[in-house]
């Protein structure tokens, strides 16, 4: 597993956090379950960025 494979790992999850969030906004759910898959999905979204642009320097 190459350090791309893990950034794509990675913003897909964070995606599908971002993603649940966004459905749970939507339905109603609790304010804080929303901003807890919102901030989880951007911390890996934005990991697997990072992962992404340390491989190519």
């Amino acid at each position: 597993m190459n350090q791309e494979d893990i950034a794509l790992l990675l913003a897909v999850i964070g995606g599908a956090c971002l993603a649940t969030a966004w459905i749970g906004r939507r339905t109603g759910d609790a304010v804080r379950d929303v901003r807890l898959a919102l901030g989880t999905g951007s911390v890996v979204l934005a990991c697997g960025a990072l992962a992404l642009i340390a491989q190519a320097w």
